[in-house]
């Protein structure tokens, strides 16, 4: 999941704007109601993962990122429930001051592999790290992406490139406005395949939420925070909002058919019949991300012993030249190197290592230095 993100005070008015980019896009926007000791909130997420961002009746505005994984020390290892953190801190924190008094009774290094910005109303911001935060006192403006900033030794370090955009541009105009802030995420949008699902601009001086449609930055839909938490509440797929999505209508239904694909084989281990619902995926391989659903369906028959199955998962993960996870392109390297194909099992254990270097990978439990131990073996036995 890749995501960015921003805010920016200037002439006393604070924005804070970010893109949600993934492959799912059965997006929601919801609300809940405040009591006497908790504050409303009006939540962004997907029905498979909610809480992905959120904006309390005090103004207070998050978002989750995800980041490489690196080393830090688990001091607390008993089970940690991201959404009920989530919503205990929401409801409860005004200020990002609050959020750093809340988070010092957790051990934040559960959360490696992601991290948090918060900001509020006073134009203060915060992005928690699993072991550090980081503020931005120099500047009018912070900008958030996928790398762990507590790792960059020096600005001209960063590679970032929608970093480096947001920052080129947070930096030499200095206007403010929704306008503004939509110019920026669209310059820093993904657009190909899946895309940014939605992009959502905080007026945190207004107390309004400005919401975009799958990287058409072309329709707004605006709503009043304070009349939501006032007169009614909301549940509802972010798409209802919209009436120009036919591009979003045709990517989510590709994705739901693909998923249902998905599930069909990996319950068949019959060949000809999991040949032909590979033959049915192909239609929508172009138009939805498949990488992690094939990384699922390739394990699970390695796991039962369907080698034939399998192979015909990675020969299709080739065939329709898809991309993505570290583990999937270690499939497909181990997979070349029985078959003697030493170029294409070099190709993909250099893309399974791209991808594990910069956390596109999904398990713990292959190492980095499982990879560079295949790839030497390639080396070896291509050089024979």
């Amino acid at each position: 999941m890749a995501c960015s993100g921003f805010r920016v005070m200037r002439n006393g008015h604070v924005y804070v704007s970010f893109n949600e980019d993934w492959s799912d896009p059965n997006t929601k926007i919801w609300s809940e109601k405040g009591t006497d000791s908790t504050y409303a909130i009006v939540w962004l997420g997907y029905e498979s993962m909610p809480r992905q961002s959120a904006i309390n009746e005090m103004g207070l505005v998050f978002d989750v990122f995800t980041v490489p994984e690196r080393e830090v020390e688990l001091i607390d290892d008993e089970d940690f429930d991201g959404e009920k953190f989530k919503t205990d801190l929401m409801s409860t924190c005004a200020t990002v001051l609050e959020v750093i008094q809340f988070i010092r009774s957790y051990d934040m290094a559960q959360i490696n592999g992601a991290q948090l910005m918060f900001a509020d109303r006073t134009g203060s911001s915060v992005i928690v790290e699993a072991d550090t935060m980081i503020f931005q006192l120099d500047k009018d403006y912070q900008i958030v992406t996928n790398f762990n900033q507590s790792q960059i030794a020096t600005q001209a370090s960063i590679e970032c490139k929608r970093y480096l955009t947001a920052d080129s541009i947070l930096n030499k105009d200095q206007r403010i406005g929704m306008e503004y802030c939509k110019n920026i995420l669209q310059e820093i949008s993904f657009k190909e395949c899946s895309g940014t699902q939605y992009s959502v601009i905080y007026d945190l001086t207004e107390m309004k939420i400005h919401l975009f449609l799958f990287h058409n930055f072309n329709e707004i839909h605006s709503l009043d925070v304070n009349q939501i938490f006032k007169e009614r509440e909301i549940d509802q797929s972010l798409s209802s909002l919209f009436i120009q999505n036919s591009n979003y209508l045709a990517y989510k239904e590709a994705y739901n058919n693909g998923g249902n694909i998905i599930k069909e084989l990996l319950e068949c281990n019959d060949e000809l019949v999991f040949d032909k619902l590979l033959k049915d995926l192909g239609v929508y391989s172009e138009l939805c991300m498949l990488d992690e659903d094939l990384y699922l369906v390739a394990k699970v028959k390695l796991d039962e012993k369907q080698h034939l199955l399998h192979d015909l998962v990675v020969q299709f993960y080739y065939d329709h030249d898809i991309r993505g996870f570290a583990e999937m392109d270690l499939l497909a390297a181990q997979y070349y190197l029985r078959k003697d194909n030493f170029d294409k099992a070099s190709y993909f254990i250099k893309s399974a290592i791209n991808n594990r270097e910069i956390g596109w990978y999904i398990s713990e439990e292959i190492t980095l230095s499982d990879y560079l131990k295949l790839q030497k073996k390639i080396e070896k036995r291509k050089s024979k």
